[in-house]
């Protein structure tokens, strides 16, 4: 769609909009239980995403880090949460986490 030459006039006349379409739309967080953890993945794009790999790491003062971890999944649909379930040990008050996706677009 972003290099599409019939959607040329879109692109130009509607570029606000069409950007936003078009922009890769994620959020992410730890479902967090007593004995395992689940990595959600919210695909908040109006496209799927495939081979999606994210990594992530949790850092808390007094705990050793955990990770970085890869998590790994075929294919997120628009508007799907995908859980991993794990055990995430490193969990003070005051923990940090962060993540990095590498994913290819089916738009």
């Amino acid at each position: 769609m972003r290099t599409d030459p019939n959607l040329e006039t879109v692109r130009q006349k509607l570029a606000t909009g069409f950007n936003d379409l078009v922009k890769l739309k994620y959020g992410w967080f730890v479902d967090e239980g007593h004995f395992s953890d689940d990595v959600c993945f919210v695909n908040n794009s109006a496209f799927p995403i495939t081979n999606v790999k994210f990594d992530v790491t949790v850092k808390s003062t007094g705990y050793a880090d955990w990770g970085p971890f890869r998590f790994e999944t075929a294919r997120i649909d628009p508007g799907q949460t995908f859980r991993w379930n794990t055990k995430i040990t490193s969990r003070g008050n005051d923990s940090k986490r962060s993540g990095a996706l590498t994913a290819d677009r089916s738009n």
